[in-house]
């Protein structure tokens, strides 16, 4: 059975497909080539919406039962959670600056290049500290009954990427990961 880490470690995949993604338009738009703004708009939608409402309170419920473990972990995972706040702010400046874009809006390429490059390269920085972290420790020191307890409090279908978008929402991200585009 799959453990609230394998899952949380498959959100942090798809998100890295989605920021690949992300990467390329940018390089269009710094190439002066025109962008998927289309593509760009629903990647942020997702990453707006799913982290926060999803994987972010598996990760803090991870985070209580391995700081009950270890205790004096207690800085890095502040530091943690303080870099989902910072993501959540970049994610909707850069979506902001975006959506300006699309509305026709002024918006200098310079700094929506900065936007979304800052944003980029702070949420693989983010993942990278989670991944080689938390989640290596969560599997050393957590037992799986534990992530099993964990799993319990989720319904693992929430994540449209993973359970084939019934609502047909995300289904563009899902073939573009699938594809090999991400």
């Amino acid at each position: 059975m799959a453990t609230i880490i394998d899952h949380l470690e498959t959100d942090h995949w798809n998100f890295a497909g989605l920021l690949k993604i992300l990467e390329r338009e940018l390089d269009h738009i710094a190439a002066l080539a025109e962008p998927d703004y289309t593509l760009m708009s629903l990647i942020l939608d997702y990453l707006l919406t799913y982290p926060d409402q999803v994987h972010h309170p598996k990760e803090d419920l991870t985070y209580q039962m391995l700081l009950r473990k270890l205790p004096d972990i207690r800085d890095s995972l502040d530091d943690l959670e303080h870099e989902h706040i910072v993501l959540a702010t970049l994610t909707r400046e850069f979506s902001n600056k975006l959506r300006d874009v699309v509305a026709g809006e002024a918006v200098m390429r310079e700094d929506l290049l900065n936007a979304g490059r800052g944003f980029v390269d702070t949420y693989k920085n983010h993942m990278l500290n989670e991944n080689t972290g938390v989640f290596k420790l969560a599997r050393q020191h957590l037992p799986a009954l534990d992530l099993d307890t964990l799993m319990g409090e989720f319904d693992l279908q929430s994540d449209s990427l993973r359970a084939g978008d019934p609502g047909g929402r995300f289904e563009r991200l899902l073939a573009t990961i699938r594809d090999g585009a991400g």
